[in-house]
């Protein structure tokens, strides 16, 4: 008998980086999301990386990985301009 398996698709809804946290260098440490959750660096990264995140890429230096605003001609969408809390 043939058994087979059926994988319900999996819905990802997209949030957006509205403010973020930084320390006393400028780094930022957390984030807050649309949907009003705040996430470690860490734990953003691993969103954005999973594609749950708009607007944001994940890169790396020096070993460390850290997200940065999709390129586009608006500084003012940077992550460390966005209003923090």
């Amino acid at each position: 008998m043939l058994r087979v398996k059926q994988r319900l698709a999996e819905v990802i809804i997209l949030t957006k980086i509205m403010k973020v946290r930084q320390d006393e260098n400028r780094e930022i440490t957390d984030i807050m999301l649309d949907d009003g959750r705040s996430l470690t660096l860490e734990e953003a990264v691993q969103e954005a990386q999973e594609g749950k995140i708009e607007g944001v890429n994940v890169v790396s230096k020096s070993g460390k990985r850290y997200l940065r605003a999709n390129p586009d001609n608006n500084v003012g969408n940077n992550l460390d301009k966005l209003p923090q809390f």
